[in-house]
């Protein structure tokens, strides 16, 4: 018998390992009161189980039961103390849990923080919400095909090399997503090698099912993980806290990029201003990452742009507003390319700002274009220029702000609209109706 074995937590297993000798695996461990109990699985070196049980590791009838069945089936003077010597090491382990280790101030590795450049941190939650029919689940498949085969979708949007995806399902089946696989692979003119892209068919709320997901995620090399979507994933009652925070915890110990798509409400999705995933808060608060969709299609039916606004960001300043172009071809293939977004859900500060890059305009004339009362303009605009970022060209007069005419600050040089700091200043603010963006 090996002298030293080797205890390796994989998913929610833990197997003790002997080089060739042995290998034993206890899953679904549980502790209740004086009992911690675990389902054991005994393996030779040629991988071949010997024994399958539940087993009460601190009972030493339960001990046995399993020492005897595992010598029955291969007979050997090792067993008995391998599996006393591997319980032991499991309840030591499940009991103790990590050490406490120091906690030392370390420069962020900027190459490895994103799966997609300032939009979807690496190894975290994000959550990508819209109304039906805004192609939430067509973008989520791109990007897992995109990141397996390298390549970028467009030049905002390259996600970064994939090994291996799981796509969690609660709306559709693995034929249909078989079908958007074709469309998409078809358009982009190459598929990932066959078992890069995993589909699960999912029936019960995740907290049924996420111990056998950890389990997948780590025996299959999994780095990415598609949760479509959170309503049904979170349970029966997916706006109440407790489901919501049920579902994104068990999403977060994945310890893996996840990208997980959710709703919106309707009277939100008939609406401009910006929206929220549905259900509770704590949506929007567990998340590193939050992006809304739009879609809006073409009049032939051929196209349809989906633009995309960055709603929070832990990470970093919140992106600009972004658009995808999806081209349906006759043949059934989908092309993806870059386009222009929707500017209307962005808030009223943003819309002004990118109405005055054409140059000076009346304020009247700019509350006719952006479809706001005068007291809104004229709140907006106040806070903008005490900020520096838009300045009166000509002054109206007191009483008579609403024919002011207004301009982008030194709008003449040219200098200042367009830099990063300005882009900046607005995405780092919140998404409601007393800032830029």
């Amino acid at each position: 018998m090996a002298a030293d074995p080797v205890l390796k937590p994989l998913g929610d297993s833990l197997f003790v390992i002997w080089k060739d000798r042995a290998v034993l695996e206890f899953a679904r461990v549980s502790e209740h009161r004086d009992s911690l109990s675990a389902e054991v699985t005994v393996s030779n070196a040629a991988g071949t189980e010997l024994h399958w049980a539940r087993v009460n590791l601190a009972s030493t009838q339960g001990r046995n039961a399993v020492v005897k069945a595992v010598e029955e089936a291969e007979p050997t003077d090792d067993w008995r103390p391998m599996i006393e010597r591997a319980c032991r090491l499991v309840a030591h382990h499940v009991r103790t849990g990590d050490p406490a280790v120091p906690l030392v101030a370390t420069a962020p590795e900027t190459a490895h923080r994103w799966a997609v450049e300032g939009w979807m941190p690496h190894g975290q939650i994000t959550v990508l919400f819209g109304d039906g029919g805004s192609l939430k689940s067509y973008l989520a498949l791109t990007l897992a095909t995109t990141g397996l085969l390298d390549r970028a979708l467009t030049p905002r949007w390259h996600m970064r090399a994939l090994h291996r995806v799981l796509y969690l399902d609660w709306e559709a089946d693995r034929a249909e997503q078989q079908t958007r696989l074709w469309r998409l692979t078809s358009g982009l003119g190459s598929i990932p090698c066959d078992g890069a892209i995993l589909h699960r068919t999912m029936r019960r709320p995740l907290r049924d099912e996420i111990v056998a997901l950890r389990t997948e995620v780590a025996r299959g090399g999994v780095d990415f993980v598609i949760a479509d979507s959170l309503a049904p994933a979170s349970g029966p009652e997916p706006e109440h806290a407790d489901a919501a925070l049920g579902a994104l915890l068990a999403l977060r110990s994945l310890a893996v990029t996840v990208l997980c798509l959710a709703h919106v409400n309707k009277l939100q999705a008939d609406a401009k201003a910006p929206a929220r995933p549905y259900g509770s808060v704590h949506i929007q608060n567990l998340a590193r990452s939050t992006i809304e969709a739009r879609a809006s299609e073409a009049d032939d039916h051929a196209q349809a742009t989906v633009s995309l606004y960055h709603r929070k960001s832990n990470h970093g300043p919140k992106m600009m507003p972004a658009a995808l172009r999806f081209t349906f071809d006759p043949s059934g293939a989908i092309r993806i390319g870059p386009g222009t977004p929707d500017l209307g859900p962005t808030s009223v500060a943003f819309q002004l700002l990118e109405a005055l890059r054409s140059g000076s305009k009346l304020s009247v004339a700019l509350a006719e274009e952006l479809d706001v009362t005068p007291a809104t303009l004229r709140s907006t605009l106040s806070r903008l220029e005490k900020r520096g970022m838009v300045m009166r060209i000509t002054d109206g007069g007191r009483g008579r702000g609403q024919e002011t005419e207004w301009g982008l600050t030194d709008s003449k040089r040219g200098s200042k609209r367009d830099t990063p700091d300005r882009d900046a200043t607005l995405s780092r603010e919140d998404d409601d109706d007393r800032v830029p963006f």
